[in-house]
């Protein structure tokens, strides 16, 4: 994946030609590349924050995404995770027993 990220942080390549290159999906190659996935490579990304929540973050989180008026993005702005960790919370696939209100995929 290092040579993936290496090759869009040179340029001239579009994720969805990286996606093709490498036979994953686009969304794949795009957390890749975002350094939301396989963070440890070695190459340009973001930190990875995924350890720094809690459970009563979590709980806090999947509240004030039921109560309406706030995405991932500004969760993800006020916790130190990425918009995808946010997702990964709210649908349940982390802190499962954190407690909150956990939306199911027949919510969306």
């Amino acid at each position: 994946m290092e040579a993936l990220r290496r090759a869009y942080h040179a340029g001239g390549v579009t994720q969805k030609q990286l996606a093709e290159r490498y036979g994953i999906s686009q969304s794949y190659a795009s957390a890749i590349v975002r350094g939301e996935l396989r963070a440890g490579v070695g190459c340009p990304t973001r930190e990875n924050n995924r350890n720094k929540l809690t459970a009563q973050d979590a709980r806090e989180i999947r509240e004030r995404y039921a109560a309406g008026g706030v995405s991932y993005a500004d969760l993800a702005e006020q916790y130190p995770v990425t918009i995808m960790e946010i997702g990964h919370v709210v649908n349940g696939q982390v802190f499962a027993d954190a407690g909150g209100p956990i939306r199911r995929a027949s919510d969306r």
